[in-house]
C-alpha cells in the first residue's frame, strides 16, 4: 500500500516543499505533498533563496506552487507532518474525530539532532536556507524508515 505523506509549514514556500522533495527522494514509493497553514503565498513558487538552496542540494523546486492546508487533507494523507509545534497544534485543531491520519512533529523523528521547531528561513540568507536543507535531510532516513515500514 502506498503511503500518503503531507508536510506542513507556514506559507508552503520554504520548509515544507524542501521536506517534500527530500522525502520523495528517500521514499520513492510514497505519494508526498506539502501545504502551508496560511494563505499568503497560495499559487506562488518557493522563495528565490530556497530555489538556489535546492539547486545546491541537487533538487529542483521550480514546479512547486504553494497550497493551503485544508481539512480535506485528513482524508487524503496517512501522515501529516508539521515543521513546528505551532503547525502541529493548527493541524490537530482541524482534525476530524474520525480521521486516522497520524499527525507528528518533524523533529520527533530525530530529536537528538534537531531543534524542536525547525526555524523558518523566510527572508534570510543563503546560509540559513542551506542550514534548513541540511537539518531536513539529516532526519529523512529515520522518517522514511518509520513511515514506510
Amino acid at each position: 500500500m502506498t503511503k500518503q505523506v503531507l508536510f506542513v509549514c507556514t506559507g508552503n514556500i520554504c520548509r515544507s516543499p524542501a521536506a517534500e522533495v527530500l522525502f520523495a527522494a528517500a521514499a520513492p514509493k510514497a505519494h508526498v505533498a506539502s501545504a502551508g497553514t496560511g494563505s499568503w503565498h497560495i499559487g506562488e513558487g518557493p522563495t528565490t533563496t530556497n530555489l538556489r538552496a535546492a539547486e545546491r542540494a541537487g533538487f529542483d523546486l521550480s514546479a512547486h506552487r504553494a497550497q493551503q492546508f485544508k481539512s480535506e487533507h485528513f482524508g487524503q494523507f496517512d501522515w501529516i507532518i508539521g515543521m513546528t509545534t505551532k503547525h502541529v497544534s493548527h493541524i490537530e485543531a482541524m482534525k476530524p474525530g474520525s480521521s486516522k491520519a497520524i499527525v507528528r512533529l518533524f523533529s520527533s523523528f530525530d530529536p537528538e539532532n534537531l531543534p524542536t521547531d525547525l526555524p523558518d528561513p523566510y527572508g534570510m540568507d543563503d546560509r540559513t536556507y542551506d542550514s534548513m536543507w541540511m537539518k531536513l535531510e539529516s532526519a529523512m532516513s529515520a522518517l522514511a524508515l518509520e513511515i514506510m515500514s
